[in-house]
């Protein structure tokens, strides 16, 4: 069986300690930008202790496949990632969103 890649309107659930890769204040990925909530960086959290709320449920709502690109040695390629883009959702508005799709 053939994995199938996330689709806008697709709903994701994350529960506690699971890694993701999400835009979040530079505090939260560098022990060297403690107090920094201004800046954002792109990086890989655990979602637990003050990252906790991010555990919720989610609706796909972009995908891209961007990012490739090439590396100094004739075949280092780099192919483009699949990219999902979500908004955090009640249940209730995940309930009430699937019923507008269908």
């Amino acid at each position: 069986m053939k994995n199938k890649l996330l689709e806008e309107g697709d709903v994701i659930i994350l529960p506690l300690n699971v890694n993701v890769y999400a835009e979040v204040p530079k505090y939260f990925l560098y022990s060297n930008c403690k107090g920094e909530f201004k800046e954002w960086s792109r990086g890989e959290i655990e979602i637990s202790g003050e990252l906790s709320y991010f555990a919720s449920t989610y609706i796909v709502v972009n995908t891209v496949s961007d990012g490739g690109g090439t590396g100094m040695g004739p075949n280092d390629i780099y192919p483009d990632g699949h990219h999902v883009y979500c908004e955090m959702k009640g249940n209730k508005e995940v309930k009430e969103y699937k019923r507008n799709l269908a």
